[in-house]
């Protein structure tokens, strides 16, 4: 886990935007210690932000478990986040727009579920 927060560092200095999706799951046992090995990595770029060219993007979709990772006082993350935005669900509707304007003229399947 420490390698994976170091390489994580190295790519935001290199120029990288690093994105971890379904960050929640650090939350769990087995991979508890990566938030406070990433904490120091974290803590270093901030420290660097003047020269450091890229950046860390965190995703999750348990909008509890995310808040315990990054806004509880006692988590290693906590007071790290330099902006946040928080998305809706999307409706079954809105999902079939936005493919169908997606793939418009693209795909023989039908999109219609209805």
């Amino acid at each position: 886990m420490g390698d994976l927060a170091k390489l994580i560092e190295a790519l935001a200095r290199g120029g990288f935007i690093v994105v971890l999706d379904e960050f929640q799951y650090f939350n769990r046992k087995p991979h508890a210690e990566f938030c406070s090995l990433l904490q120091a990595s974290v803590d270093r770029l901030t420290a660097d932000a003047a020269v450091v060219k890229g950046g860390l993007i965190v995703l999750g979709s348990i909008h509890t478990e995310m808040a315990a990772l990054l806004e509880d006082r006692s988590a290693p993350l906590y007071n790290r986040i330099t902006n946040a935005i928080e998305l809706t669900h999307l409706e079954v509707g809105s999902v079939v727009e936005i493919v169908r304007e997606q793939d418009a003229g693209t795909t023989s399947l039908p999109l219609d579920p209805f």
